[in-house]
């Protein structure tokens, strides 16, 4: 596998902390509200995974939410965990989309007890 060149962050539409607190909170919540229609529209019963997945979209929303609020209040030691825990809960449902048995293994734990 080549090594390839590093990729530089283009902060170049980041002029000032004003713009970027407004790019970042831009559209957030009317984002996951039109990812949660798109895909919630079509259920026609409620299911376990249909409500698991609405738990990661609201999940998902109030970190996003909590993260911008945090940077606008100066507070990084609480941004890095909510990060952190944006980024967990976006691998797991990724992760349940491609595996969609472990679904069950969330809602119901390893075993019967």
């Amino acid at each position: 596998m080549a090594k390839s060149d590093p990729q530089l962050l283009d902060l170049s539409g980041m002029d000032n902390r004003e713009n970027a607190i407004s790019r970042a909170s831009h559209g957030c919540s009317q984002g996951y509200t039109a990812v949660a229609k798109r895909h919630m529209s079509k259920q026609t019963t409620l299911t376990a995974e249909f409500m698991l997945f609405g738990s990661f979209v609201s999940r998902m929303r109030g970190l996003h939410e909590w993260v911008t609020r945090e940077i606008v209040n100066n507070n990084p030691h609480a941004v890095l965990p909510l990060i952190r825990a944006w980024v967990e809960t976006i691998t797991i449902g990724l992760y349940v989309l491609r595996n969609p048995g472990y679904a069950k293994f969330l809602m119901e734990g390893p075993g019967d007890s």
